[in-house]
């Protein structure tokens, strides 16, 4: 997963109010809502998305609780953020094109995976069906890692049947004949969930 800068350093808004940073975007609709990927201060995460819930914005910050232990203090849980620096806004493209240009964010993150016919990488746009997935992951697996996905991933599935029933992602077939599946959100990481082939539907 990219390791974005600790600094808390202010950096000015794109220019063009129409770029993530240099990449134009190549949706030329701008009526339908999408899932993008603010890029914000580390450690601003929960004051952006906060601000960004008062203009009326719809946003998602992935978090889950863990246990935490310092030397030999009593453990206690924390809320860890999974997506150290991001805030996910569901919003138009063109209201995308008007909040480059607040202070509070840095850019919008592109799909390094991908390459336009102009050679630039595409805004990162995450389907609702995968946020939907990522959610419920979350509340019902809390204590799996989080963790890089490779690019290249294999089928479709749905999980029919069991504890996470219902949930949609890739399939991996492990050397050892297992399966997992992967819960992910495009490259920014993801969870393995050890799924039994009986309860994985192929998805056309």
């Amino acid at each position: 997963m990219e390791h974005l800068s600790e600094t808390n350093e202010k950096i000015a808004p794109a220019v063009c109010a129409d770029d993530a940073v240099g990449v134009p975007s190549t949706q030329e609709n701008a009526s339908p809502l999408h899932w993008f990927v603010a890029v914000v201060n580390n450690r601003a995460e929960r004051k952006s998305a906060e601000i960004l819930s008062r203009m009326g914005h719809d946003v998602y910050i992935p978090t889950r609780v863990e246990e935490q232990k310092r030397g030999t203090a009593r453990t206690r849980k924390v809320e860890r953020i999974l997506l150290p620096a991001m805030v996910l806004i569901h919003c138009t493209e063109q209201t995308r094109r008007e909040l480059v240009n607040t202070p509070f964010i840095k850019r919008f993150r592109t799909d390094r995976t991908q390459v336009s016919n102009l050679g630039s990488h595409p805004l990162m746009v995450i389907p609702d069906c995968q946020i939907e997935s990522f959610r419920k992951a979350l509340d019902q697996a809390g204590d799996l890692p989080f963790e890089d996905v490779p690019f290249n991933l294999g089928e479709m599935v749905r999980v029919d049947g069991g504890q996470f029933d219902g949930l949609t992602g890739n399939v991996m077939r492990l050397p050892n004949g297992r399966h997992q599946l992967i819960i992910a959100l495009g490259s920014l990481g993801g969870f393995k969930l050890s799924i039994a082939a009986r309860h994985l539907k192929k998805i056309k």
